[in-house]
């Protein structure tokens, strides 16, 4: 139970620091999600490590689930902080307009996707209810995080995110977003993605 209580901490900085980024616009705030990166990331190794003995007396068998964690892994660093101009993603406090290229055309928070995936992926790699437990809780909190983002925190920092609501997906992709999301990987406009009617 402590593994989920120190990610869920981690959620709930990551809450503070988007207050923060329209309410008190402190620097020092900043901070906060990189806290709560570190909390979440510490609560999952931690788990993981209490599970080593069950990981390495199975690996023969589940091997293919490690490398499918360590995909979502490697998309959902993708997301957070390739995929986006990270200055104006994380640093700036002014408005700015919204991202709408690659993944984020795909859906407005595929980071959710990859974050499921790879929760689900360490759960069928131990399958011990403990990490079933973390798997669901922490998509849980990341789930409601998102409407956060997504009904008040972006409509605010974003002077485009009404715009891009109407056009892009909230979480789960349709043929219209995934083929202009090939299009935007194909044809690169330097960060903003014209939605054709």
């Amino acid at each position: 139970m402590s593994y989920i209580v120190l990610g869920g901490l981690g959620f709930v900085l990551f809450c503070f620091y988007d207050l923060n980024s329209i309410i008190w616009t402190s620097k020092s705030v900043h901070f906060f999600f990189l806290l709560g990166l570190m909390s979440i990331g510490l609560s999952t190794i931690s788990a993981i490590w209490s599970f080593r003995d069950i990981i390495l007396a199975n690996f023969g068998q589940k091997y293919g689930w490690l490398a499918l964690a360590i995909a979502f892994m490697a998309l959902l660093i993708h997301a957070l902080f390739f995929a986006l101009p990270f200055e104006n993603t994380y640093l700036k406090d002014t408005p700015n307009r919204v991202y709408t290229e690659g993944v984020y055309a795909l859906c407005r928070h595929p980071g959710v996707l990859w974050f499921f995936g790879l929760y689900m992926s360490l759960y069928l790699l131990i399958e011990r209810p403990l990490m079933l437990m973390i798997a669901i809780a922490f998509s849980v909190f990341n789930f409601l995080y998102i409407v956060l983002q997504d009904l008040w925190t972006f409509p605010k920092t974003f002077v485009d995110y009404d715009v891009y609501k109407q056009k892009v997906p909230f979480l789960i992709p349709n043929p219209s977003s995934i083929r202009r999301c090939l299009s935007t990987f194909k044809h690169k406009t330097g960060g903003t993605y014209e939605f054709k009617k």
